[in-house]
């Protein structure tokens, strides 16, 4: 393999100047398409670095599209690298709960999508991709925070609890296997351009959205849990292709459909908590107190998305919608707050975390 310069002394993590390397090389084609990569135990020999440190590089290469994992063993470099405009926009690929980080996905990254004129099967095609791909992809953003909070972690048991996750991580997108085997309920946020068009259409936007789903969990190829009921108050049957998805809608100016959609993970979805707070109370000692009373179930790393202000559905929603900005609490802790909402977000990291472990407050 070509050559692979970092620099052990640099502020900036050792996977990542190990994935900035390999994309070189392959963008230069100095790694050309096709070629095997040697293997995260051989390479960390030869780097003399960790082999989770490795893993993380290569996930997020497998993630961005960069390299591609063979089911018969094996990481090559992909034939079909993704385009500039993809390369961009890499801290907006999907997530949901912690574990899949739930997904953002957008429809800008998706033929057919970003144009005035759309037609009903892309849209549907795109839905069912998107949830392919975050069944066994983590986002980006998620697997360069876990290869920071493994870099720094002191306590043993911590550090190999995270190696775990970056392994069966690294496991999943070789193998196009569900990343937990709770594939979650289907969120989606879709902004619908005031200027679009709309061509073949025999369905509603919501009608897509679970056509999209029941595509996606029905794949022969990775076939997803279903966990959504029909006569949830009454006979409790399983609807067996995990719809109906929750939609929320906004419409917007322009002439693009742009969906961010989440498989969200019922483990997580279950410890969700709310309250109306008087105008004198703390946000920061509800949320300290509320965080150790949740119990096990949601898995870890905890990421808290908090909704604030608005009516009870607003909060809630706003709530749900931050857990799909970007985990940028490593770089918000370095660069510093600039607003209270930074310091906010800061405030609760180190107070809930003391009470309740490592959690990553996201806000709205």
């Amino acid at each position: 393999m070509a050559s692979i310069v970092f620099d052990e002394s640099s502020a900036v993590p050792l996977y990542q100047q190990i994935y900035v390397g390999i994309r070189e090389h392959i963008i230069a084609g100095s790694l050309t398409a096709g070629s095997k990569l040697a293997s995260s135990r051989r390479m960390a020999i030869e780097l003399g670095v960790s082999r989770f440190t490795i893993v993380a590089a290569f996930d997020a290469l497998l993630s961005e599209g960069y390299l591609v994992a063979s089911s018969r063993g094996g990481t090559f470099v992909s034939k079909s690298l993704p385009d500039l405009s993809l390369r961009s926009r890499t801290r907006s690929i999907p997530r949901g709960d912690s574990r899949r980080a739930p997904p953002r996905f957008t429809s800008n990254h998706l033929p057919g999508i970003a144009m005035a004129t759309i037609r009903q099967q892309d849209l549907i095609q795109s839905i069912e991709d998107s949830l392919q791909y975050i069944s066994y992809y983590h986002p980006v953003d998620y697997i360069t925070a876990l290869g920071e909070a493994y870099a720094a972690e002191q306590s043993p048991a911590a550090k190999d609890a995270i190696a775990q996750i970056l392994t069966n991580s690294r496991m999943c997108a070789e193998g196009h296997r569900p990343i937990c085997q709770d594939t979650g309920i289907i969120v989606a946020f879709v902004k619908v351009g005031m200027d679009v068009r709309w061509e073949g259409v025999t369905m509603s936007i919501a009608e897509m959205v679970d056509e999209g789903v029941r595509r996606a969990y029905l794949h022969p190829d990775n076939t997803l849990r279903a966990s959504i009921l029909h006569d949830p108050a009454g006979k409790r049957r399983n609807s067996k292709d995990n719809t109906p998805a929750v939609v929320h809608f906004d419409i917007v100016p322009g002439g693009t459909v742009e969906v961010k959609i989440a498989a969200k993970g019922g483990g997580s979805e279950n410890k969700s908590k709310f309250t109306m707070l008087n105008p004198s109370d703390s946000i920061v000692d509800w949320v300290v107190k509320t965080v150790p009373t949740m119990g096990a179930g949601w898995c870890p790393p905890g990421m808290l998305g908090i909704g604030i202000g608005g009516t009870a559905e607003k909060a809630m929603v706003l709530a749900k919608e931050s857990l799909m900005d970007p985990i940028d609490l490593h770089e918000l802790r370095q660069r510093g707050p600039s607003n209270r909402l930074e310091e906010l977000r800061l405030e609760i990291y180190d107070k809930a975390g003391r009470e309740a472990g490592s959690v990553t407050p996201v806000s709205k």
